[in-house]
């Protein structure tokens, strides 16, 4: 068996007891443990597990792993932000862009883009509670003041590609982002103002006011 961390937060001990129950190692198949948004884990499983832990009455929903195709340059047009309907619960969209953190789930980022500058911005407000994860190709010394943090989500990946991070591409074993798309996105919601920045020429424009 392998060896759990022994700084476990409580739900990830709930968690690994779960999968104990079906006789499975967590300290090697638990991947990861959620506290936050949901509660619930990450765990590389073989298809017999599945009606086991299903039938458990402590589990709620057990979800597969999907790959998903990265699309669309029209998000706001897309869900609909633009239209009347959205305005008033957006407010005030000058004030909003102040004094605001903003997770993105992405392909990761490219921190040396322009887009990222911290220029005269103020350190990280005290509500900030994450990391800039060091890997591959990324110290954390990347991280500033206008990107304030990162991290790669990738053992899933690697569990199911036994060990590769990546299958025909140049894929990072860090937060450090291959294609484009994360860097995009993500300065699109909180990066400096960059005029004609676009997704490898798709999506040319310049995101106003759309800084922390």
């Amino acid at each position: 068996m392998a060896t759990l961390d022994a700084g476990l937060s409580a739900e990830a001990v709930r968690h690994a007891a779960h999968l104990e129950s079906l006789s499975i190692d967590p300290g090697r198949h638990l991947l990861y443990s959620y506290s936050a948004a949901a509660h619930g884990f990450a765990a590389a499983l073989l298809p017999v597990h599945l009606p086991l832990l299903r039938s458990n009455p402590e589990v709620l929903q057990v979800v597969p792993d999907e790959m998903f195709e990265l699309h669309t340059t029209r998000s706001p047009e897309f869900l609909g932000l633009l239209t009347p309907a959205y305005q008033p619960a957006m407010g005030n969209l000058e004030a909003a862009t102040h004094d605001v953190v903003i997770g993105v789930l992405d392909t990761g980022v490219w921190p040396e883009s322009p887009s990222f500058a911290g220029g005269n911005l103020p350190p990280s407000p005290a509500r900030w509670k994450g990391v800039c994860e060091a890997g591959v190709d990324f110290p954390s010394s990347l991280c500033g003041r206008k990107l304030v943090g990162a991290c790669s989500f990738s053992r899933g990946l690697r569990a199911a590609n036994g060990g590769a991070i990546g299958v025909g591409k140049r894929t990072f074993r860090s937060a450090r982002d291959r294609d484009g798309h994360g860097t995009h996105t993500a300065t699109t919601a909180a990066g400096v103002v960059v005029a004609n920045a676009s997704l490898l020429g798709y999506a040319t424009g310049t995101a106003r006011r759309a800084t922390s």
